[in-house]
């Protein structure tokens, strides 16, 4: 019976320390979560300012085309109006003087 209580204490030190193990690996992983989700967030935060940036370099390049196109719409709307405008400056006078000459007659 003496061998028996004797591997039955046995066992409950095995429990005991397999136990005391277990709480000291929990507490191992408590210990690191904060660190890991530290991590986790530090990468996300690199992660979308790096993406922000290039969606601005993107964004920038965009509006450095539409400039472009914007001013030569500009350029070529300009030239039609002034050729236009020479066109009709001569018919203007002309009927501003028939006008005059009207008047006066």
């Amino acid at each position: 019976m003496s061998s028996r209580l004797d591997s039955l204490l046995s066992a409950e030190k095995q429990a005991e320390t397999a136990v005391e193990e277990a709480e000291r690996r929990a507490r191992g992983v408590r210990t690191g979560i904060p660190e890991e989700v530290s991590a986790i967030e530090k990468e996300y935060s690199e992660e979308l300012d790096m993406y922000e940036e290039k969606s601005l370099k993107t964004l920038q390049a965009d509006l450095d085309t539409l400039e472009k196109q914007l001013e030569e719409a500009l350029v070529k709307k300009r030239t039609e109006l002034e050729s236009k405008a020479s066109v009709l400056a001569p018919k203007a006078l002309e009927l501003m003087r028939a006008a005059v000459e009207g008047e006066s007659g």
